[in-house]
C-alpha cells in the first residue's frame, strides 16, 4: 500500500480576536490612563504586579494609517487592519503575555513609525535583564545592534532559525540600557498599508517558541556594552544611512516640530521627509518616495496607478 505524504501539522491558535481588535481601534490617548505616562516624553509604562520583573517588553502605539476596519478570515488564519503595526504587539505585550504567566514590564512609545521613537527618553528606576518586542514582519528575529553571538545562540536554540538583518524598532532607541534585546516576528505582511495582515499560525509559531525562552532565561542577565568588540559585526541598517538624511538632526518631536522645520513631507510608507518634489502620489497608497514606490511595484501590485 502507498503511503501517503503527511500533511502539514496545524496548531492550536491560542490568540484572541476580539482583544485585538479592542487594541487596533483604541486611540493613543486611552494608554495614557492604564500605565505612568511621561506627558513630556511621551510614553507609558506599565510595571508588572509587585513591580518584581526584570524584563521589558516594548510595543508602539503610533501607526502610519488610521484604524478604519477589521476582518479576521478563519480559513486562513489570517487579521487585517490598518493598526497592526503594532498594536497587535501591544496585544502581546498587554493581554497576552500575562495570560501566560510572561512577567514583564510594558515600555508602550510612539513616533516609532517616523523612525523617532519615544523609547529613546525612557529612564528606568531598576535594571532590566532583557527587553523583547513584537513588531516584524514574517516569522525572522532581528536584533540590531544587540546582536551577537551568544544571543543568536540561545535565540536558535528555542526554534527561532532565521535570526536576520533589522532597519529601525523602538529597542533600537535603548541601548542606554545596557541589556540586550530582540525583536520577534508577528506574521506581518504588507504592513504600512490598507492589507495590513498578520498570520496567526506563524505568530502562534513564534509565540510558542518565546514561552520556551523566558521559561529558560527569564532569571538570566544578557548584558549589552555598545564598545564591546562581539557587537562591531552587528547586522543592522543604522538609520544614519538612510536616503542620506541626516537624523542626528531631529527629537522625540518629530511629528509636530521636524517636518516644519525643514518643509519636507514624510513618504506615507516610510515615513522619512522628502521634498515634495521627490514624492509620488498613488491612489492606493499615498504619497510614495522612490524606494517605497519601487518595492511596492516589485512585491505588492502591478497597478499602482501612480501619476507624479
Amino acid at each position: 500500500m502507498k503511503h501517503l505524504k503527511p500533511t502539514k501539522p496545524t496548531i492550536d491558535i491560542d490568540v484572541e480576536i476580539d482583544r485585538i481588535l479592542y487594541h487596533a481601534s483604541k486611540p493613543e490617548s486611552y494608554y495614557q490612563s492604564i500605565g505612568s505616562y511621561d506627558p513630556t516624553n511621551e510614553y507609558t509604562l506599565i510595571t508588572a504586579r509587585g513591580d518584581d520583573s526584570h524584563i521589558l517588553a516594548v510595543a508602539h502605539l503610533d501607526s502610519v494609517l488610521p484604524f478604519s476596519t477589521f476582518t479576521y478570515d478563519q480559513i486562513t488564519q489570517t487579521v487585517t487592519t490598518e493598526t497592526l503595526d503594532d498594536r497587535l504587539g501591544v496585544y502581546v505585550c498587554l493581554d497576552w503575555s500575562p495570560k501566560h504567566g510572561v512577567i514583564v514590564d510594558v515600555l508602550l512609545t510612539t513616533n516609532e513609525e517616523s523612525v523617532c521613537s519615544t523609547a529613546g527618553a525612557f529612564s528606568p528606576h531598576k535594571i532590566y535583564k532583557w527587553m523583547v518586542e513584537f513588531d516584524r514582519m514574517g516569522e525572522s528575529v532581528v536584533c540590531y545592534q544587540y546582536e551577537c553571538k551568544e544571543l543568536s545562540k540561545r535565540l536558535r536554540g528555542v526554534g527561532y532559525k532565521r535570526i536576520e538583518t533589522g532597519s529601525y524598532s523602538d529597542i533600537c532607541e535603548l541601548d542606554s540600557l545596557g541589556c540586550l534585546g530582540f525583536n520577534i516576528g508577528v506574521g506581518y505582511s504588507n504592513a504600512h498599508s490598507p492589507y495590513a495582515s498578520c498570520d496567526l499560525i506563524t505568530l502562534q509559531t513564534n509565540l510558542d517558541r518565546f514561552i520556551t525562552f523566558y521559561s529558560k532565561y527569564k532569571d538570566i542577565e544578557f548584558p549589552y556594552d555598545k564598545s564591546g568588540k562581539e557587537f562591531k559585526q552587528a547586522r543592522w541598517y543604522d538609520r544614519k544611512k538612510w536616503n542620506g538624511i541626516d537624523w542626528g538632526k531631529y527629537t522625540s518631536y518629530y511629528k509636530k516640530t521636524a517636518v516644519k522645520q525643514t518643509d519636507l513631507t514624510p513618504c506615507d510608507s516610510c515615513r522619512v521627509p522628502f521634498p515634495d518634489s521627490e514624492l509620488t502620489f498613488s491612489s492606493r497608497l499615498g504619497y510614495l518616495c522612490q524606494d517605497c514606490l519601487d518595492w511596492c511595484g516589485k512585491y505588492w501590485y502591478d497597478d499602482l496607478d501612480s501619476i507624479r
